[in-house]
């Protein structure tokens, strides 16, 4: 026996509807009825007609189960699970919009809003004053068409692309758009879809937030434009290279000193054929080492390349591989200027030494000449004596070393007056242009002559004189003894003069007239012979003394110039007078030679 089959809880099967059915049904059967009675039984009376329903009635009652009821029920039951699936299906599809992210809506197409998930409810109460406008119910194209300001042409804009998309003029529309608050800003992609439900055109707004996308995108270009003005302004030439060695990208600076363009250089050319041809081996070695794995460090390098003219040009080389890239960036530090300086230092390092080493041989020959003369002044019994401007001693010859009982030392600087408080000074009576001094400690007598410096030397801002003390003592004794012997001669002859006729008397005075005439010619030439050469030496020794500490000072000034170019020294070679000290100093040389061999003969 077939079980009764349950009758879905459902508002269709409520008991008005039931009655309805029943009523439907018994009519039905009455009017079947009495069709068939008047049909089979014309004549029959009413109550057999009245008992022939009920037992009509009862048949359909049975049947009804069976043929009516069931297949009513089943086509209920499908109906119900088609609307459960349904309703399942748009919780689905509900849940699933508002787990989205992106703010959706669905409108019809006059712009009214008929759905929206969780995002775009989320958004419009953040955004407090328009939540109103553009929650179900609203319509969309009105909140966009009251824009106004800057946004005014994207949301007209945006109007067009949906009434389009609405029309079927185009399968989808999107726009980028930025929508910014008061303390961040934002940016959308908004892109609309057609969906046609019962043949009316609906239309899918998805709004997705791409603000970390723009920041991003933005940070990435400010980054490239600090990397870009970093490798553009740096001093250095930079190239990004590729593992093959070709140049994919490369500054200004490298287009300066390469004499290619950029756009000549980049994709075009390969690092290697910059390099000087015989360096290429050493670049390969050294390609390989940057590209080997075991190489984590920097590579550094002093390279040569050729530019656009083929000029050889010097830079020192950086070159390390870019992080999970297979490029390498090559830095360029180009000293080619530097290269050439240092080149040029040597070479004038070179010719300076080379004029060192001249001067050296100039001074040792100087030094030489000095010691010659000093030890010729030194072997002069005359006192030879050099002063400044304020008298003060700045040279002197043994002779005087030995008379004061002092070292050079001791002397060099002394006041010339106070050296010569021990003598006593006066002018000699037979020349009133010679001053005597007598040292009656030493029992020494000197004639005194005094010689002023050159022009030439007080130009130079050398002031002073040259002073001579010349030995007489010797030469006062003989003529102290002469005239003994002639008081003598003259007492014989005064003796002799009774004994002699006046006659003999007077040609002894004659004679003995010319004897004194000639030993006073003879002496004041001998003085006059020796001091002249004397001079010569000591005013030309005097100079000479200049000369050298002007090649000193020369010499001084030269080293100290030493990384200058060598014109600069021109100015110094003139004010020091160099040329005319070395022609001079021959002279100097000459003439004192001169007076020494005469002093020699003499």
């Amino acid at each position: 026996m077939d079980q009764p089959e349950e009758i879905p809880a459902d508002p269709f099967w409520k008991i008005e509807a039931r009655l309805a059915l029943l009523v439907l049904l018994g009519v039905t059967a009455s009017l079947l009825c009495h069709e068939l009675q008047a049909w089979l039984l014309p004549d029959a009376e009413k109550t057999g007609l009245f008992f022939l329903t009920l037992v009509l009635l009862g048949l359909l009652a049975l049947l009804g189960r069976r043929v009516v009821t069931r297949p009513y029920l089943r086509l209920l039951r499908a109906h119900q699970e088609r609307v459960g699936s349904l309703a399942a299906s748009e919780r689905s599809l509900k849940g699933t919009l508002d787990a989205l992210t992106s703010h959706i809506a669905i409108i019809d197409a006059q712009g009214r809003i008929l759905s929206v998930n969780q995002s775009w409810r989320d958004f419009a109460e953040e955004n407090g004053p328009i939540r109103s406008s553009v929650n179900e119910g609203a319509n969309y194209f009105s909140v966009c068409e009251r824009a106004d300001g800057e946004d005014a042409v994207l949301a007209h804009r945006f109007i067009d692309g949906v009434r389009q998309v609405l029309q079927g003029e185009r399968e989808s529309f999107s726009l980028e758009y930025p929508c910014h608050s008061d303390d961040q800003r934002r940016w959308f992609i908004v892109r609309v879809t057609l969906v046609r439900q019962n043949k009316h055109p609906h239309a899918v707004i998805s709004h997705r937030c791409i603000t970390e996308q723009k920041l991003a995108e933005e940070a990435l270009k400010n980054s490239e434009e600090r990397y870009r003005g970093i490798f553009e302004t740096t001093g250095n030439a930079k190239l990004i290279i590729e593992k093959d060695g070709t140049i994919a990208q490369t500054n200004s600076r490298f287009a300066q000193i390469s004499g290619f363009a950029v756009h000549e250089v980049e994709g075009r050319k390969n690092w290697r054929d910059f390099i000087v041809p015989v360096d290429l081996p050493a670049m390969n070695r050294l390609n390989q080492d940057l590209w080997s794995p075991a190489n984590t460090a920097p590579l550094n390098a002093e390279i040569r390349f050729l530019n656009r003219a083929g000029q050889v040009r010097y830079a020192l080389m950086t070159a390390s591989i870019l992080a999970s890239s297979e490029q390498a960036i090559i830095s360029l530090t180009d000293f080619t200027t530097r290269r050439l300086m240092q080149t040029a230092v040597t070479d004038s390092q070179g010719r300076l030494i080379r004029e060192h080493q001249e001067l050296r041989q100039a001074f040792r020959e100087v030094e030489a000449i000095k010691k010659e003369w000093e030890c010729t002044l030194d072997s002069l019994e005359d006192i030879v004596i050099l002063t400044d401007g304020d008298g003060c001693i700045r040279r002197c010859n043994k002779a005087l070393q030995l008379l004061s009982g002092k070292d050079f030392k001791s002397i060099q600087g002394t006041d010339l007056a106070d050296l010569l408080t021990e003598f006593e000074i006066h002018l000699d009576e037979g020349n009133s242009h010679h001053v005597v001094m007598t040292s009656p400690a030493h029992d020494r007598r000197f004639i005194l002559k005094t010689y002023p410096l050159p022009d030439s030397l007080e130009d130079a801002g050398n002031s002073g004189a040259v002073l001579t003390l010349q030995d007489v003592t010797q030469l006062t004794r003989m003529t102290r003894k002469i005239e003994e012997s002639n008081k003598k001669l003259e007492e014989y002859s005064r003796q002799l003069q009774h004994a002699y006729d006046q006659l003999k008397t007077s040609q002894m005075r004659v004679l003995q007239q010319e004897k004194m005439a000639s030993i006073g010619q003879l002496a004041a030439g001998v003085a006059h012979e020796i001091n002249n050469p004397i001079g010569y030496i000591s005013s030309n020794l005097g100079t000479m003394r200049k000369y050298i500490e002007r090649m000193v000072e020369y010499r001084t000034r030269l080293e100290d110039v030493a990384a200058a170019s060598a014109d600069s020294l021109a100015p110094l070679r003139r004010r020091l007078k160099i040329d005319f000290i070395a022609e001079d100093m021959k002279s100097l040389i000459a003439e004192s030679l001169e007076g020494a061999g005469r002093v020699c003969l003499l």
